[in-house]
């Protein structure tokens, strides 16, 4: 079962479920759109993702989580 997902998708919580889907910054950054460094910055809490971008982030690794389980 996949847990839920925090709301906002930020910080030390979205780079669990990333690792947590085996992605790496620059995969999931190509997946969604973004570069890694978005990614990065966003797990570190220096910025937000838009509305848009974090309902395709969520889309991902939720999809991906589903499928390692």
């Amino acid at each position: 079962m996949v847990p839920p997902m925090p709301d906002p998708l930020l910080g030390a919580p979205l780079r669990e479920l990333r690792e947590r889907a085996g992605l790496s910054l620059r995969a999931l950054g190509e997946l969604a759109g973004m570069t890694a460094v978005h990614i990065g910055e966003v797990e570190r809490g220096s910025r937000r993702f838009s509305p848009e971008a974090e309902a395709r982030v969520r889309k991902l690794l939720d999809e991906r989580l589903k499928e390692k389980n």
